[in-house]
C-alpha cells in the first residue's frame, strides 16, 4: 500500500483522481449518485432558497428539483457552466460530492488529508463572495 509522504504533491494526487473520470463527459457515479445532496448543501450553505439557487445557476426550478432528487444527471459541461454561475469552482463540487467509501485505501487517506483544505477554501470563497457584495450594495446605495 502506498502511502502519500510530505513531498507529494497532493493536488496533483487530486487530478490523478478527476482523471480516474475518463475522457467521456459525463460524471462518473461516484460524484453523480451524490450530487443532490451536494448542491443542496451548498444551497444552504450560500443560505438561498431553491429557486433563487437555481436562478443563479441559470436553470430552471423544475431542473433544479429534478438534480437534487437525482432524477437527472448533467453532463461535466453543464455541471461546469452551473458552477461558473454559483461561483464555486467544479473541483470543489466534485470533491464535496465524493462519498468516500467508493475509494480504494490510498484514495479514501488522500480524501481524508485533502478535506480539510477543501472546507477551508469553500469557506474563504463564500466570505470573500460575501465581501464583494457588501462592496456592491454600498457602492449601488451611493
Amino acid at each position: 500500500m502506498k502511502h502519500l509522504n510530505k513531498n507529494e504533491d497532493t493536488s496533483k494526487n487530486f487530478e490523478s483522481i478527476i482523471d480516474s473520470f475518463g475522457n467521456e463527459n459525463k460524471l462518473p457515479n461516484i460524484v453523480s449518485d451524490n450530487l443532490g445532496e451536494t448542491l443542496e448543501s451548498i444551497r444552504r450553505e450560500k443560505g438561498l432558497n431553491k429557486q433563487d439557487f437555481a436562478s443563479l445557476g441559470k436553470i430552471s426550478q423544475s431542473y433544479y428539483s429534478e438534480l437534487i432528487n437525482n432524477k437527472k444527471k448533467p453532463n461535466l459541461d453543464t455541471l461546469e457552466k452551473f458552477c461558473i454561475n454559483i461561483r464555486v469552482p467544479l473541483h470543489i463540487l466534485i470533491f464535496k460530492a465524493m462519498i468516500e467509501n467508493d475509494f480504494d485505501n490510498d484514495k479514501k487517506r488522500l480524501i481524508r488529508e485533502i478535506k480539510p483544505l477543501f472546507d477551508k477554501i469553500t469557506e474563504i470563497l463564500y466570505e470573500e463572495e460575501e465581501k464583494h457584495n457588501k462592496v456592491s450594495q454600498l457602492i449601488l446605495e451611493n
